[in-house]
């Protein structure tokens, strides 16, 4: 029989395995609790390894939209549009083909198109062969226009591919959602429609607060084609917007002395003296006042203008054609801008950050021409636009100003400019959403008997 201290030795040196259940089951459990943690992260570990490269692979084709074709017999095509900021040379970088061919590319190119005026918004092509070498590039620098970089026997050639262009007439129409912009994008156009469109209606349509939801649209507009793909716009032959707040209609026309441009139903000009806004704006921070309380000088006194808070750099246009009287630095107001327009209105710009290019005392500026850029500079709690507008040197509150319009179509013409209108609701409702005709057809059917006193004429 064992003694009590052989008994005591015996219970502290038991073997695990003869250890009490319950204590193993514990064990076993204290284990399983500080091992699963472990597992859980490494096995997220190696999934998220697996979803970036997927995602790594993903974008780099995207980015590339490098593509291989069978039918090219293992040519590989790379296509890209510059940026801005992003050179030709930036972004051949990307490409596989080596330093010293890009170098040799670029020099070849640079004898027909000057590189440092390469603009965004160009595309080209670029394919190589299995071996990375170059086979072609294609440089696209204007509809139609195309230049051709390829392999010589002593070296590189470049040469000029003139592919014949297509006017088309094209109808594009949209619900607005979000934006304009957005809508017409939805709608198959593009930013430069978008601002087309917005520009025409410019005088009587703010579209940074008038759209609203469910606001409609429609247009057709002339488009280049080339080899099946669209081009570059010419112009909008007609153009409505329904919406909640305002609804208008537009048809281009040209009047007898030659000048061109958008006239109402009624044959209004839709152009006015001023634009409704001088900048693209979140919101108005401060309207017209004659007893505003100064966030910044505590104290009640006059704001004989708006405050268009907006974010810092905003170019800000000038509302009209006129002459600049001063720019510079003017007190309060920070950076400041002058125009006199006639003998009977002036507008002016606050709390600029910059000026525009080239606008200086006496220089001219054309209505829509950008004069500075949004800042906070003067008496400024943050970046916003102080805009002002005088009348025989009384400040007006410039949301409550309607400017008449500009030359009308002449009473001597507007049989003709109904005809023409008329012509061009009959196509509007014509054509579907989308549809796209060659100007000769669309010519041929909607205007057969009168091409040479109406759309030939109004070119």
């Amino acid at each position: 029989m064992k003694d009590r201290g052989e008994m005591e030795h015996s219970i502290h040196h038991e073997h695990p395995r003869h250890k009490n259940p319950s204590r193993v089951r514990s064990y076993l459990n204290g284990l399983k609790h500080a091992i699963a943690p472990v597992l859980i992260v490494a096995i997220a570990f190696v999934l998220l390894l697996q979803l970036n490269e997927r995602k790594t692979a993903e974008l780099r084709s995207l980015e590339s939209a490098s593509v291989e074709d069978p039918g090219m017999k293992g040519l590989r095509s790379y296509c890209d549009t510059l940026r801005p900021g992003v050179s030709l040379h930036a972004s051949l970088l990307k490409t596989d083909i080596s330093v010293q061919q890009i170098a040799s590319l670029l020099g070849e190119l640079g004898n027909v198109l000057d590189l440092r005026k390469l603009l965004p918004g160009e595309s080209y092509e670029l394919i190589t062969d299995g071996q990375d070498s170059l086979r072609m590039l294609r440089y696209r620098k204007a509809p139609g226009e195309i230049f051709v970089v390829e392999p010589a026997e002593d070296g590189l050639t470049v040469f000029q591919e003139n592919i014949p262009l297509t006017k088309v007439v094209r109808k594009v129409e949209g619900t607005v959602d979000v934006s304009l912009y957005d809508a017409v994008c939805a709608s198959g156009g593009d930013a430069e429609l978008a601002v087309m469109l917005s520009d025409i209606f410019a005088w009587d349509v703010d579209f940074f607060t008038d759209p609203r939801k469910g606001d409609k649209f429609s247009l057709i507009v002339e488009q280049y084609m080339r080899g099946g793909h669209p081009g570059g716009y010419t112009r909008v032959l007609a153009a409505s917007y329904r919406g909640k707040e305002i609804s208008k209609d537009a048809y281009a026309y040209s009047v007898s002395d030659g000048k061109s441009g958008y006239f109402d139903s009624e044959g209004k000009s839709l152009r006015r003296a001023f634009l409704k806004s001088p900048l693209n704006y979140r919101r108005i921070s401060s309207y017209f006042s004659n007893a505003r309380y100064h966030p910044i000088l505590k104290r009640y006194r006059p704001h004989h203008g708006i405050d268009y808070a907006a974010r810092y750099g905003t170019p800000v246009v000038t509302v009209g054609d006129g002459v600049v009287e001063y720019a510079g630095w003017k007190g309060g107001f920070g950076r400041f801008v002058s125009i006199r327009h006639n003998a009977t209105f002036t507008s002016t710009y606050g709390h600029l950050s910059g000026f525009g290019k080239g606008v200086r005392r006496g220089a001219r500026v054309a209505q829509g021409r950008v004069i500075g850029y949004v800042g906070s500079s003067g008496l400024s709690t943050g970046p916003h636009l102080d805009f002002r507008l005088t009348r025989g040197g009384t400040y007006i509150n410039p949301l409550r100003l309607a400017p008449p319009p500009l030359a009308s179509v002449p009473k001597a013409e507007m049989a003709a400019f109904d005809r023409h209108k008329g012509l061009l609701v009959q196509a509007m409702n014509s054509l579907t959403a989308s549809q796209t005709m060659e100007l000769a057809a669309f010519e041929s059917k909607f205007f057969p008997d009168s091409l040479q006193s109406s759309l030939a004429m109004n070119r």
